[in-house]
């Protein structure tokens, strides 16, 4: 369809169900967080120069009104995280300093992770808890972790599905290995019970592909196992 060139390393990049692309680039200390259509023509661009604020991961709403970017701040004490929304267009931009108009902010947690669910909710995946936030940037609900985040898969916007590492001090959490599904409304749908370190993750339309180092298992969103595949060498990817 077309083809970017970009300044600096590429750090993460998004993609919304019409085709909008969300692209952030590093170059010395200043990243650039870049919006493009479906012809690469590019919509809107933030620059970040600030000492110590860091943009983690960016993605675009379905229906392409707002991107939001999540920021890991270290200028002060404890670190901050905000995820920011902000308008693409420019006027609906207009009221808003710098395309701003929402934001949540968590103090001493990190959010890696956001991208877009069903019905316009943002899953934000921090080290602490999972997050929906909704299309006016007020905070809908909130899944508490009483597990490290091994692996999470955000390709299909129905489920947001996590592979749980072990558990956090001083919390009893569950099995090392177990892989949960939450639906846009925050709740747990399905589990199992990967038995290992969960090295690998991806969703797909029809289930989920699980890797446990050389051993990958095709489970149905449902939770129920449907075949398993060893490997004889190290992959990349493995994809239904």
């Amino acid at each position: 369809l077309y083809e970017l060139g970009a300044v600096g390393a590429t750090v993460v990049c998004g993609l919304n169900g019409s085709g909008l692309l969300s692209l952030s680039t590093r170059n010395e200390k200043t990243y650039r967080i870049r919006v493009y259509n479906t012809k690469g023509t590019l919509l809107k661009e933030r620059v970040e120069e600030s000492n110590g604020v860091y943009p983690l991961c960016s993605d675009v709403s379905d229906d392409s009104k707002v991107f939001a970017v999540s920021y890991l701040d270290t200028t002060d004490i404890s670190p901050i995280s905000r995820v920011v929304l902000f308008y693409i267009d420019a006027e609906e931009s207009e009221n808003h300093t710098d395309s701003m108009f929402a934001a949540v902010e968590k103090t001493d947690e990190i959010i890696p992770v956001i991208g877009y669910m069903e019905k316009g909710v943002l899953a934000a995946v921090s080290d602490a808890n999972v997050y929906g936030i909704g299309s006016d940037g007020t905070e809908l609900w909130n899944y508490p972790l009483d597990n490290t985040i091994d692996q999470a898969a955000l390709n299909m916007k129905k489920y947001l599905v996590l592979a749980l590492g072990d558990s956090v001090a001083n919390k009893d959490g569950r099995e090392k290995g177990t892989v949960c599904w939450l639906d846009s409304n925050g709740k747990e749908k399905a589990s199992f019970a990967a038995g290992d370190s969960v090295t690998y993750l991806h969703s797909a339309e029809k289930g989920v592909v699980i890797g446990n180092d050389r051993r990958y298992t095709g489970v149905s969103h449902s939770g129920n196992e449907n075949w398993t595949y060893t490997a004889t060498g190290d992959l990349s990817d493995l994809l239904p």
